[in-house]
């Protein structure tokens, strides 16, 4: 499998740090992202350092996951704000 850093260092930052930006709110997990992305958890192992380097193919389930956590979060926190709280928490 081809890993990440084959990758211009251009495409890994504006992949990779999207994720790692992600990872730094309070409510977010790697076993999430990794949950969402159905990887194994230990992939995530080392995001925060520039030699993580997993392959094509986990990089972009996690990287979609990412997209869809945070359209889920989204979703719930304008839920939240606008007391229409059908459907959350069930």
């Amino acid at each position: 499998m081809r890993a990440i850093s084959n990758m211009g260092l251009s495409m890994i930052e504006k992949y990779v740090k999207p994720v790692r930006d992600f990872l730094q709110h309070k409510q977010v997990t790697k076993k999430m992202i990794a949950e969402a992305a159905q990887i194994n958890p230990a992939i995530l192992n080392g995001i925060e350092k520039d030699d993580w380097n997993p392959t094509f193919q986990n990089f972009i389930k996690i990287a979609a996951a990412v997209e869809r956590l945070k359209k889920a979060m989204v979703t719930f926190e304008k839920a939240m704000n606008t007391g229409d709280k059908k459907g959350v928490g069930e």
